[in-house]
């Protein structure tokens, strides 16, 4: 699937305002520190996704991304921010997808169990994210965090004590994906499993 294939219906679905809308969200936060420049990320990551840009009548900017191997497509929000994290410059970039797309694309809100989803296309999901997590990292010595996970949990970043750098997923996720990842930060606040950069997802 590419820009040129979406359906009647998928037009017809991006169309509507409602769908750009509600939480909690998918989110992919890329954290780095320092600052880096946001035009310089948002072009990186245009390079290793098929995002096609999309107008509704709505805050943030907001993209299509295909995923070709499913067959599958997802309206996507990025928000990208800089702050003075506890002391020190820090960006962070947010790619993220609001609930209705989300359960759309692998028939489970981001919020619950997602055992017995549509795994290929969340399978391809989470690989693509991960892939350009590394890849970004590549590019960006500055990159040190990649969480993947719903806006409601916690995601990592400098404020965590003793967080090794690299990829964080959630354990439901993992499980339902069946990744070899590490369990880890495994209470209320948050339920993760960690892979480092470089890990790539077959």
């Amino acid at each position: 699937m590419n820009s040129k294939q979406l359906s009647a219906l998928d037009l017809e679905y991006y169309s509507k305002v409602d769908h750009w809308g509600g939480g909690p969200t998918f989110d992919g936060i890329f954290i780095f520190q320092p600052f880096v420049s946001s035009t310089d990320v948002i072009e990186k990551t245009s390079c290793y996704l098929d995002l096609l840009p999309w107008e509704i009548d709505l805050p943030p900017r907001h993209c299509i991304l295909f995923l070709p191997e499913s067959e599958s497509s997802v309206g996507v929000s990025i928000m990208f921010t800089s702050s003075d994290m506890v002391g020190e410059p820090t960006s962070e970039f947010d790619l993220f997808i609001r609930p209705c797309q989300f359960e759309r694309l692998t028939g489970k809100h981001p919020e619950g169990d997602l055992e017995g989803c549509r795994k290929p296309p969340l399978h391809e999901l989470v690989r693509l994210l991960v892939s350009t997590g590394n890849r970004l990292k590549s590019d960006f010595s500055e990159l040190k965090f990649l969480t993947l996970d719903h806006e409601d949990n916690v995601y990592i970043s400098p404020r965590v004590s003793g967080a090794p750098e690299g990829i964080y997923i959630s354990q439901s996720i993992a499980d339902a994906l069946q990744l070899d990842a590490k369990p880890i930060f495994q209470d209320r606040h948050w339920n993760l499993s960690f892979i480092p950069w470089g890990f790539q997802i077959d």
